[in-house]
C-alpha cells in the first residue's frame, strides 16, 4: 500500500475517533441562543456586544440567566432568556447532531481554520475542568 494512502487513512481513522467522543458529549448541544425575553418566538440576529448568535447554557436551570458562569460559559445578557429551537453556528452545519456533520467540524479544529468559535461554543459543555478554580 502506498504510504501518502497509509497516512490518509490514519488520519480518517483519527477523525472518525474524534467524531465519536463529540457526538457522545455534545450532541444537540449547539441549538440553544439568547431570545429576547418580550417577544421570545423571534430569533434576533445579533445579541447586545456580541456581533452574531452564540450557544448559551442556563444558570442553574434557570430560564432566565444573567450574569457569568465561569470558565468561559456564554449566559444571555438581561431581557434575553435562553431556550432551544436554534439550528446552530454556520446554519446547522457546525454540530456533532450526526456523523457527517461531527467529521466536518472535527476537520474544521483539525485544519485550525475557524477552530476557536468551536472552542468557545463547546466550552458551555465543558467536563473535564468545572472543579478548576480561577485565581482572582
Amino acid at each position: 500500500m502506498a504510504p501518502l494512502l497509509q497516512i490518509s487513512l490514519l488520519v480518517l481513522f483519527a477523525i472518525i475517533i474524534f467524531a465519536i467522543i463529540g457526538l457522545e458529549f455534545y450532541s444537540g448541544g449547539f441549538h440553544m441562543t439568547c431570545f429576547d425575553l418580550y417577544n421570545p418566538d423571534y430569533l434576533p440576529i445579533s445579541l447586545p456586544n456580541r456581533p452574531t448568535l452564540a450557544p448559551c447554557s442556563l444558570s442553574n436551570g434557570s430560564a432566565t440567566s444573567t450574569g457569568s458562569l465561569p470558565h468561559g460559559a456564554f449566559v444571555c445578557p438581561p431581557n434575553y432568556i435562553c431556550k432551544g429551537y436554534w439550528e446552530g453556528p454556520n446554519y446547522g452545519i457546525t454540530s456533532f447532531d450526526n456523523i457527517g456533520y461531527a467529521m466536518l467540524t472535527v476537520f474544521q479544529c483539525i485544519t485550525m481554520e475557524g477552530w476557536t468559535e468551536i472552542m468557545y461554543s463547546v466550552s458551555i459543555y465543558q467536563l473535564f475542568f468545572d472543579g478548576v478554580k480561577h485565581k482572582e
